[in-house]
């Protein structure tokens, strides 16, 4: 099967991803992520997460010993 024989697939949206999803990718539990927003990671409040946002916070707080 090529790479045109296969079946579309939904694409995800790095800067809207749902927080089940982001979950799955991140290999997290929904539970460390809903901490995280308590935490004051960059979480819509519809329940998105923007992955570059999120890196970048979790970054932040590794530089500040959090």
């Amino acid at each position: 099967m090529g790479a045109t024989d296969r079946a579309p697939r939904d694409k995800l949206d790095p800067s809207a991803l749902p927080l089940a999803e982001a979950a799955r990718l991140l290999g997290v539990s929904e539970a460390t992520l809903r901490e995280h927003a308590e935490a004051g990671a960059p979480i819509d409040p519809d329940g998105h997460l923007n992955l570059v946002h999120y890196a970048a916070w979790l970054n932040q707080r590794l530089r500040n010993g959090d």
